[in-house]
């Protein structure tokens, strides 16, 4: 087996996105990342360190129960919940990603006809609290980016408000093991893929292992910034840009430490019956829109079920 060997870090901007700045310069510098690998980090971001740490603090308690209980919560049709190892391939044709996933969701979007339901687990004290606490304050951080991103595309601040009224957000808490020597070729915590949301805020512990791919092909490490969420940008706003902002491809490679990898994505994203369809601005004299229109919810659904095909169990297509 060859050893793995990190990849050169990526240069990605450090973005202060504290309200006492100037939204118009954030705003561009917002836009110059998304243009670039649509990648960034945002410090400032007005989560505090210990709603962030809680969370972090009772992730083992959960990943670390027996097999057997958390499957009882297991992810299903409409039901948010545990999945565990080898029930997501992201990265078409690759083997199934070496993770575990333990998802939330907020069950009060109107237009979603099939909201969905968090199943929470028994007997861990502070679990449920810890969690909720940190979903309200990136959701909040959401809220934010998005009227930012508005700005960084010359639009009103408040373009995007009826379609994020409320948004559809998601948060998938994730364990990853230390890379096993024995993985099969292109085996990885999460295979090569994009987002399929607006926007995804991700808080990391101190092991690494994300990369991102850049325009040039190359394979580079997203290094761990204390204090700071990596953001990046998702397939639904690359379509609204007409492709102008860039969702780029990224992965998880655990093979730099022996301990366990946790982190936290938060997807914030349009609720379910917005149509997501090529701004008029953003599409340049004599060029045509690259998508069709499609509703957010189903373009979610679609994306989903791909990934998780070669289970042939439709109880798992939510």
């Amino acid at each position: 087996m060859i050893p793995y060997k990190p990849p050169s870090v990526a240069p990605l901007p450090v973005i202060d996105i504290g309200k006492e700045r100037d939204e118009a310069v954030i705003a561009q510098e917002i836009r110059t990342a998304a243009l670039d690998t649509g990648f960034f980090y945002i410090a400032n971001h007005g989560v505090p360190s210990q709603t962030v740490d809680g969370a972090f603090a009772v992730l083992p308690q959960f990943f670390g129960l027996p097999l057997e209980l958390k499957e009882r919560l297991r992810r299903g049709k409409g039901r948010k919940g545990f999945e565990g190892t080898g029930v997501q391939i992201i990265d078409a044709g690759s083997p199934p990603d070496l993770k575990e996933s333990w998802n939330v969701g907020w069950e009060r979007d109107p237009s979603d006809p099939n909201p969905p339901i968090n199943q929470w687990p028994e007997n861990l004290p502070g679990f449920r609290a810890a969690i909720e606490g940190y979903y309200g304050a990136a959701e909040a951080v959401g809220a934010r980016l998005i009227r930012l991103v508005a700005l960084s595309l010359s639009l009103p601040v408040d373009y995007f408000t009826a379609s994020f009224d409320p948004p559809s957000t998601s948060l998938r808490c994730l364990c990853y093991p230390p890379q096993p020597e024995d993985a099969q070729y292109n085996q990885m915590g999460a295979g090569a893929h994009t987002d399929i949301g607006a926007l995804t805020i991700l808080a990391q512990d101190d092991c690494g292992g994300l990369e991102l791919c850049n325009v040039a092909g190359e394979w580079l490490s997203a290094q761990v910034i204390p204090g700071t969420f990596v953001v990046n940008i998702g397939d639904m706003l690359a379509r609204w840009t007409n492709d102008r902002y860039r969702s780029s491809l990224h992965r998880v490679m655990h093979a730099t430490t022996k301990r366990t990898r946790y982190s936290m994505a938060f997807f914030y994203s349009p609720r379910y019956a917005t149509t997501i369809a090529p701004i008029p601005s953003c599409i340049a004299s004599g060029e045509q829109p690259k998508y069709e229109p499609i509703l957010a919810g189903e373009f979610s659904a679609m994306r989903l079920a791909r990934s998780r095909l070669h289970l042939q169990d439709a109880t798992l297509q939510g």
